[in-house]
């Protein structure tokens, strides 16, 4: 099929209608007309599935192509040509009036969990045109087919700021140790959008961020949620400090908590300590995160700079080393007792990216 896809694609493309076929289009030596009566009266899915190829070729502007899609999606009794051509409605999306209402009706009423995940794929397709359906697809989110769901939770995460009207079940979805970890992922994603949502949001998404059983996926997922939530999550900030001492959490799960901290403006008592460690990492991506949270933590955090002084110095990347003395030059003043060894740096070191940006450093935090 999808070979007959391109070769009806590419037929259009060399050879396109003529003006005087305006009224009446031609693919495939077939008029529309044809198609629209084939589809609805073949006894074969093949030439059903074929129709609906050639009228999306031939668009939604078209007179009965829209209402044909939407007959095919409710009547068929091929669950592989509703499946079609809930994927087209999909694709043209708004051009056709009463789209999303009829892949709605199909989510929640279709026998066929092939139909109903493509009806879900479809609503997040067309994002947030279909907040209408997102009560819906909040129903979706429990059905019994997995890929269902998780295009469920997908499209949701798609449409916008209505997507608070499923908080409950994203609530569910995400707590569900037993559900899939797309679901849960999408879930967390959307949290993260919410704000005005962070009373109910953030204990959750700190629950899963904490949770060692969870897929690593979900355990980033909830973290980064929280970062995007920013002051909103303030509380969630002793958790993910605590979260960097563990041993289980994995280098992402652990870079993605200093960004998180860095985001939701933790305070230097809670953060610093478990910035500290992370300079300690094996990971150069952890210590990356971890000198840009030092930066942010230097004004309140003496430590910081001594520490930062240390990686500029010492660090086994040139772009963490780089990325040190970044920090300690934006902080100015305050990184005063770091000159002595920037000034080092700046005159002695073997590469010359360190030496040209410790003498930068140098003269900003002097003033000059």
């Amino acid at each position: 099929m999808r070979h007959f896809t391109a070769l009806i694609l590419f037929f259009v493309a060399v050879f396109p209608l003529p003006a005087s076929q305006a009224q009446e289009e031609v693919v495939l030596g077939k008029k529309r007309s044809e198609w629209l009566l084939l589809l609805k009266d073949s006894k074969e899915a093949k030439l059903r599935r074929a129709s609906l190829i050639a009228l999306e070729v031939i668009g939604p502007k078209s007179p009965g192509v829209p209402d044909a899609f939407m007959a095919a999606l409710d009547l068929d009794a091929n669950a592989e040509v509703r499946r079609e051509a809930a994927h087209a409605l999909g694709r043209m999306g708004t051009e056709v009036k009463g789209a999303v209402e009829s892949l709605g009706q199909a989510l929640k009423k279709d026998k066929s969990s092939l139909v109903r995940e493509a009806a879900a794929a479809a609503l997040g397709r067309i994002g947030e045109p279909a907040q209408t359906q997102v009560l819906i697809l909040a129903a979706a989110l429990k059905d019994a087919h997995a890929a269902t769901r998780t295009a469920a939770a997908e499209a949701i995460k798609n449409i916008g700021e209505k997507a608070h009207l499923a908080l409950p079940q994203l609530i569910e979805v995400l707590k569900n140790k037993k559900e899939e970890r797309f679901p849960r992922i999408y879930a967390a994603q959307i949290m993260g959008k919410l704000p005005d949502n962070a009373g109910q949001t953030v204990p959750v998404l700190s629950e899963a961020m904490l949770d060692k059983d969870a897929p690593p996926q979900v355990r980033e997922a909830a973290i980064e949620a929280l970062g995007r939530l920013g002051d909103a999550a303030a509380e969630a900030g002793n958790s993910l400090a605590s979260l960097l001492q563990t041993k289980e959490a994995t280098a992402a799960v652990r870079r993605a908590a200093l960004i998180a901290l860095a985001r939701i403006g933790a305070t230097a008592k809670i953060a610093w300590p478990a910035a500290d460690a992370s300079f300690k990492s094996t990971e150069t991506t952890v210590r990356y995160q971890a000198i840009r949270l030092a930066g942010k933590l230097a004004k309140d955090e003496k430590l910081a700079v001594a520490a930062l002084a240390l990686a500029a110095a010492k660090d086994e990347t040139t772009e963490n080393r780089l990325a040190a003395i970044q920090e300690l030059a934006q902080l100015g003043t305050i990184a005063a007792a770091a000159l002595p060894t920037l000034t080092d740096l700046a005159s002695n070191d073997s590469r010359g990216s360190i030496r040209e940006a410790a003498g930068d450093a140098v003269k900003k935090i002097k003033g000059k």
